[in-house]
């Protein structure tokens, strides 16, 4: 019942039920309520009652059956033992997400009938977030872990000798629980009952770090008057209160049974046996030396159970394994993990056969590899497999599902599923631990979705680093042609952390298809370098998807996908992050739409940071639109910033391409301090020198490459312009310096506005070509039925954009000044102002590339290009080279004319690492000489001297200075001149 309290309440008798939901106390419980200050000394027994067989009862607990919603469970002890199928559990068997609890003992044994079935001292599943306070079990008699065969945050496993010392565990009260020396803690309220007297009083303690079923060393009984103890099976005998292992040719098994009164406690024991040579110690290890080592550590584990917690095992050679024999996994689909440390010692377990692909069969058909399950204190390391691993489902080619750590392991071999999901190289599933130095040089072929050359799934908190992949990694059906999806070179599908890793190999999928990881959560510093060509969506070079976020990554090899379409990430979705990625080969669009030299496709809320593209992304289907030279973007909420495209952006589809851009297809968003180098060419509209499409705001951006469209339809959503193609946007403070070519609805800024628009300290430094007058604007086009348009601080160059046809209204929200005039254009706090060249943003007052694209050539009254008789300026700036042909000569920021002839062409290039921009001008003196230099001689150099003779690297105009010019010929020349 929901919202119902069980307070105060005690069961002594036995619970018996033939399905499930065994329980003590209570089977359910419901949201809001709560199990307080009860106590459990009752048998709950699972059994065959009606049709069910007992193997298949399930969830029986020693208090609470299953949990649905927020409960809490405080104040609690059980003492009683558990029986069922599966799901065995000391408090809970199953708990949903929301349940708490806070000050919990379980000291009663469990027996289970699966041994695969997960188990707990505490609970055998949990769904999501448990959140659990203060809250006790025996670890060496409920061996398996606290939940679901695993240890969990707030949940402590303790010796039996700490449970019987009599101290007060941590965070508990004496006020409601009772310690005594020699006896198990009860509640207060209840440590009178016969029942809890008799339970309390008969226990057995181990020696640590022994636990139930490994056996090794004497254990102590616990004594009391009328308390028997009574021994059926092999391995042991009872020697007054001390339980004492005997020597067996092989694992025994016993029972050993307390009786006080009425009252009686089973408990389950095996002695132990080693069939290996060596001692089990990091010293001298157990040895896997031949086949029939590995047989007997599957048979031992299998059968019998062990885990060999704290053992090592180490591989002296090569093991060249029986191909004909079936292997059985090591710690096969059990609840008793292999706890072991194995070294490989650089060695292979040669021509291995694992092959369990009969899901109708009578053997396990899931979760295959050499080894099984590698619990949380196992390790494998330096260790290679080479042979043919297979099962139905869930594959792995060296563990099947892992909890522990796995170190410089390799596989050569093949690893396939023949129906269903799940493979990898080296291993299936990982929910824990790290696995780092690993490789696959082998075939990994899964039937169906999430396929990794290195694992598969990794849980939250799994990590995987340094790994590499040079096999073929692929999802797809054995019979035909259909392939599948969430595909990785390193991993399929990755909730933790993915670092240093690299893909070499062919990776093959349907959807969600990357170099490295498929779907991936936190991706760092990975790679790249073979070509990932798929016929399906979310494919990138380094990661299909990304959920939380992607850094430091590089992709070196072409990519091509239908939809969602990246370099280096498919997509990213709601709210991830890319950073610091780049992109070095061609990225294609083959289908659809959203591509993007680093990311394909951006969810609401994502944001895209310090990335850079360096090669052409091309959209090449009919239908192939959003496509940008570093993302193919997104419309909802998105953040670009400090993105650079390097390349052109070519969209060759059709009409049905629209939305192209240097930086984003499109951004509905924030775009922040972003340039772009490349051409944008398209044959839609929308087409854009930053963003083809996007309502949101433009800050801080610089585009340099030439942008066109061949589009001559009716659309009126703006064929080109030199920031934005198109949409309601806010632009302020950018910089267009690429020329802008489109049939209609083109503006050097934006082409046309949707809606509500806003344009501030902007400038045009470009041409417009083949334009129409009346839907042309040198900032931006607007219909005269648009009111919502406003435009403040907006120039364009007349020396570039002349002559070209515009109406009226589109004229009067553009300023055109000169070039000379608009190196003082009034632009506001954003730019810096140079004496010879046009404004630059602050922002990228280090870059080289930006500081020459915003270099022009300085006339005096009456020259220009055409007539350049005797000088021009130009600024110079760090990192920007200058030269200049034979007949001009440059000195400072002055070039001089030092021809001899008139109308004779000269150019004067301006080159930085990434911008080159060559200018030409007609040199027309005349064959005078100017500024005082010998026509008739060709200088090789000129220094300047103060008339206190120090040298002057850049004299002032109108300075008088000491002129010495050493020519050609070896001659020179000493002047006192006035600097023009």
């Amino acid at each position: 019942m929901e919202g119902a309290k069980v307070l105060n309440c005690y069961n002594a008798g036995t619970i018996t039920c033939g399905d499930t939901y065994s329980a003590g106390l209570v089977a359910e419980m419901k949201e809001g309520s709560a199990l307080l200050n009860s106590q459990n000394d009752g048998l709950v027994h699972a059994d065959s009652l009606v049709t069910i067989p007992f193997i298949k009862t399930a969830a029986a607990a020693g208090l609470v059956g299953n949990t649905g919603g927020k409960v809490l469970i405080a104040n609690c002890v059980n003492q009683g033992n558990v029986k069922a199928g599966t799901e065995v559990a000391g408090i809970v068997a199953r708990m949903a997400d929301g349940t708490q609890l806070r000050n919990v003992i379980n000291t009663g044994i469990l027996h289970m009938g699966d041994s695969k079935s997960e188990t707990g001292g505490i609970a055998a599943t949990n769904r999501n977030i448990v959140a659990a306070k203060n809250t006790y079990y025996d670890a060496q008699l409920i061996f398996q872990g606290a939940v679901g065969n695993a240890p969990y945050s707030g949940v402590k496993g303790l010796n039996s000798s700490e449970l019987l010392a009599g101290t007060v565990l941590e965070g508990l009260s004496t006020d409601t629980f009772d310690f005594s020396a020699g006896q198990l803690p009860v509640l207060k309220l209840f440590k009178d009952e016969t029942a809890t007297k008799a339970l309390r009083s008969m226990y057995i303690t181990l020696t640590a770090p022994e636990v139930s079923n490994e056996i090794n060393s004497p254990a102590t009984l616990t004594s009391a008057q009328g308390l028997t103890w009574k021994l059926a099976g092999k391995g042991f005998t009872i020697n007054g209160t001390t339980l004492q292992p005997q020597s067996t040719a092989k694992p025994a098994q016993a029972l050993l049974t307390a009786t006080l009164g009425n009252f009686s406690r089973e408990f389950e024991l095996q002695r132990t046996h080693v069939p290996f040579s060596g001692a089990g110690t990091q010293q001298d290890p157990y040895k896997l030396n031949t086949y029939n080592d590995w047989k007997l550590l599957s048979q031992y584990t299998n059968r019998y159970g062990l885990r060999y917690s704290g053992k090592y095992f180490a591989m002296n050679n090569d093991v060249d394994c029986d191909s004909t024999d079936n292997f059985m996994p090591v710690a096969y689909n059990s609840a008793n993990h292999f706890m072991g440390n194995i070294d490989g010692q650089n060695h292979t377990l040669k021509h291995i056969r694992i092959e369990y692909t009969d899901k109708n069969g009578d053997l396990p058909y899931e979760n295959a590899g050499v080894i099984g399950t590698l619990g949380r204190e196992g390790s494998i390391s330096n260790m290679r497999i080479n042979g043919r691993i297979r099962a139905y489902k869930y594959v792995g080619g060296l563990v099947g599902i892992s909890y522990g750590n796995i170190d410089n392991c390799h596989n050569d071999g093949y690893v396939g599923s023949t129906n269903n999901t799940n493979t990898a190289g080296l291993i299936c599933s990982a929910y824990a631990g790290k696995i780092t130095n690993c490789t696959n040089r082998g075939q990994v072929i899964g039937n169906y979705n999430t396929v990794g050359g290195i694992l598969s799934y990794g849980g939250l908190t799994v990590t995987v680093e340094n790994c590499h992949n040079y096999g073929v990694v692929m999802a797809k059906d054995s019979v035909g042609d259909r392939y599948y999806g969430t595909v990785g070179g390193i991993v399929g599908n990755m909730s933790g952390t993915i670092r240093n890793c690299t893909n070499r190999g062919t990776v093959k999928g349907a959807s969600s298809v990357g170099g490295v990881v498929g779907n991936g959560n936190y991706v760092d510093s990975c790679f790249n370098y073979s070509e990932i060509n798929i016929n399906g969506s979310m494919v990138g070079g380094v990661a299909g998807r990304i959920n939380g976020s992607i850094t430091h990554c590089r992709n070196y090899a072409e990519v091509f996908g239908t939809n969602y379409t990246g370099g280096v990430v498919g997509d990213l979705s709601t709210n991830a992050k890319g950073s610091y990625l780049a992109n070095y080969a061609k990225v294609h669009g083959t289908s659809k739409s959203y591509t993007g030299g680093v990311a394909g496709d951006l969810s609401s809320g994502s944001v895209l940071d310090s990335c850079a593209n360096y090669a052409e992304v091309l959209g090449e289907g009919t239908n192939s639109g959003y496509v940008g030279g570093v993302t193919g973007g997104g419309n909802n909420n998105i953040t670009l910033s400090r993105l650079v495209n390097y390349a052109p952006v070519t969209v060759t589809g059709g009409d049905k391409t629209y939305y192209v851009g240097g930086i984003a297809g499109a951004c509905g968003g924030f775009i922040n301090d972003c340039y772009n180098y490349g051409e944008v060419t398209n044959k839609s509209y929308g087409t854009g020198g930053i963003a083809g499409h996007g309502n949101g705001r433009a800050n801080r951006c610089v585009n340099l490459g030439n942008v066109s469209t061949s589009y001559t339809g009716t659309s009126k959503y703006g064929n080109a312009g030199g920031i934005w193609g198109n949409s309601a946007i806010n632009i302020y403070d950018c910089i267009n310096y690429g020329n802008v070519t489109g049939s209609h609805y083109t503006g050097g800024i934006l082409g046309y506005s949707t809606g509500s628009t806003k344009i501030a300290r902007v400038y045009f430094s470009g041409t417009l070509t083949g334009v129409d007058e009346a839907t042309t604007g040198a900032i931006v086009h607007v219909d005269a039925s648009q009111s919502k348009v406003t435009v403040d601080s907006a120039y364009y160059n007349t020396d570039l954009a002349k002559g070209f046809p515009t109406n009226d209204a589109d004229a009067a929200r553009a300023i055109g000044l000169s070039s000379m005039n608009l190196t003082r254009a009034l632009l506001g706090k954003a730019f810096d102002y140079h004496q010879n060249s046009l404004p630059t943003l602050k922002v990228f007052a280090a870059n080289p590339d930006l500081n020459a694209a915003s270099n022009i050539l300085i006339f005096k009254d009456g020259e220009n290009a055409e007539s350049l008789r005797s000088s021009c300026r130009i600024e110079r700036f760090d990192g920007v080279d200058v030269t200049v042909s034979p007949n001009l000569k440059i000195e400072g920021n002055k070039i001089y004319v030092v021809a001899t002839k008139a109308k004779d062409p000269a150019t004067i290039t301006i080159k930085a690492p990434n911008y080159t921009r060559v200018y030409t001008v007609i040199t027309d003196n005349g064959g005078n000489v100017v500024d005082g230099l010998d026509g008739a001689k060709t200088p090789a150099s000129v220094r300047y001297f103060s008339l206190d003779g120090i040298e002057i690297a850049n004299p002032a105009a109108g300075s008088t200075v000491i002129r010495i010019t050493l020519y050609t010929d070896g001659t020179a020349a000493t002047e006192k001149v006035i600097i023009r």
